[in-house]
């Protein structure tokens, strides 16, 4: 039988962990189940215990960067780092959107309709950005310009501090921060992981009352990390149940269309990001 290369360790040699595979069940044995851990929003990150078994007290963009950290190196793969920086601009977005802080207005483009601070820095930072633009601008425009390292560390800094990642970050030679989160509440990840899985196979969609957990979904496709989700068996499928799901009245009509106008913008920017690095290579 081949060598597992998610093994912790092979040789002395450490070796990043793709936790996948412990969740690469029967997608029959989720239709019809609830998660025991099933959470609304009125649940908050940061109490002791178990953050991701009351999954639903996270926001959108700390569950995105979660599901994209390697566990042990705390790193984003290099290959999907353009991708998961404008996906988590994408995710405040939408995070705002569900606040009822922003919405779509004429021409799709982003219109601020409550400007009170969340108490939440890498919202309150995006919110004001948009508040004081001077005008309006497209979803797509808001991703490039958020999507970064600044979002990037603020949206890790949370977890820092809510105690699921660790700070392990450094300065390269004293100059260039070398950015390294590794994963402390493991089975915080696998509890998220148990919960997107269920509620992409689910039946039952309108069961699931944690939206951000729906709008999560629009955006794994784009961050290319369905691999760390589902077999390659599963993935046609799952992609084309996260299709219907994103179409569905699951999400309220506004939050919807906001949600899919964020993650056709994802889209779009990091089309234009590739694009740009291949023109430059």
């Amino acid at each position: 039988m081949e060598k597992n290369r998610n093994q912790k360790k092979v040789d002395d040699e450490e070796v990043d962990i793709d936790l996948s595979d412990e969740f690469r069940l029967d997608k029959d044995d989720w239709i019809g189940r609830k998660h025991p851990g099933f959470a609304g929003d009125n649940q908050v990150a940061g109490e002791k215990g178990s953050t991701y078994q009351r999954s639903g007290g996270m926001l959108l963009p700390e569950r995105l960067r979660l599901l994209a950290t390697k566990a042990e190196k705390g790193t984003v793969p290099m290959s999907i780092a353009s991708r998961v920086n404008l996906g988590l601009a994408g995710s405040v977005l939408m995070e705002l959107a569900l606040r009822e802080k922003v919405k779509l207005g004429k021409k799709s483009k982003l219109t601020v309709i409550d400007s009170e601070p969340t108490g939440v820095d890498y919202l309150d930072t995006a919110l004001r950005q948009i508040a004081h633009a001077g005008k309006e601008r497209k979803a797509k425009y808001w991703v490039q310009k958020l999507g970064g390292n600044l979002l990037l560390d603020q949206v890790s800094s949370k977890l820092v501090t809510d105690g699921v990642l660790q700070d392990d970050s450094y300065r390269w030679l004293g100059l260039i921060k070398v950015r390294q989160y590794p994963i402390v509440q493991i089975e915080d990840v696998m509890s998220l992981k148990k919960d997107v899985r269920e509620a992409v196979f689910t039946e039952n969609i309108d069961d699931i009352e944690d939206h951000r957990r729906l709008m999560l979904l629009g955006l794994l496709n784009t961050c290319q990390l369905t691999p760390k989700l589902f077999s390659r068996d599963e993935r046609k499928e799952a992609k084309k149940r996260i299709k219907t799901i994103m179409e569905s009245d699951a999400l309220a009509k506004s939050v919807s269309e906001a949600a899919q106008a964020v993650e056709a913008a994802v889209m779009g920017a990091t089309a234009g990001a590739v694009a740009a690095s291949s023109a430059s290579s």
